[in-house]
């Protein structure tokens, strides 16, 4: 078990819900992960669940090819006063891998079309 999954195993509701987003996450199952993560949002989580929990459905957006709600996922993680830093650091981080593909992928669509 992993260590926020060990700090949430107590959340209640919202621990339950980010917990399942896991271990969808962990088969692949990236849009159950989305939906569990916007769960656990619903449910008023502590501010490290918020935090990681929009982390990683950012994480699952940006494995689907969601850039803009992945973006948007990272940009309030990095702006949260009261998410742990080491969560707003690997934002910060998967933002700008997130924007060079971003990049990428719209170079590839635009040679395609010319």
């Amino acid at each position: 078990m992993g260590i926020l999954n060990k700090l949430f195993s107590k959340g209640g509701k919202a621990g339950k819900h980010y917990r399942d987003g896991l271990a969808k996450a962990q088969t692949g199952d990236w849009e159950g992960a989305i939906a569990a993560y916007e769960l656990t949002l619903r449910f008023d989580p502590s501010d490290e669940m918020r935090a990681s929990a929009q982390f990683n459905r950012g994480l699952a957006y940006a494995k689907i090819g969601e850039f803009e709600q992945a973006r948007d996922d990272y940009n309030s993680v990095t702006q949260n006063p009261y998410a742990p830093s080491r969560v707003k650091d690997a934002a910060r981080d998967n933002l700008q891998r997130l924007m060079k593909r971003k990049k990428l992928r719209d170079e590839e669509t635009q040679q395609k079309s010319s």
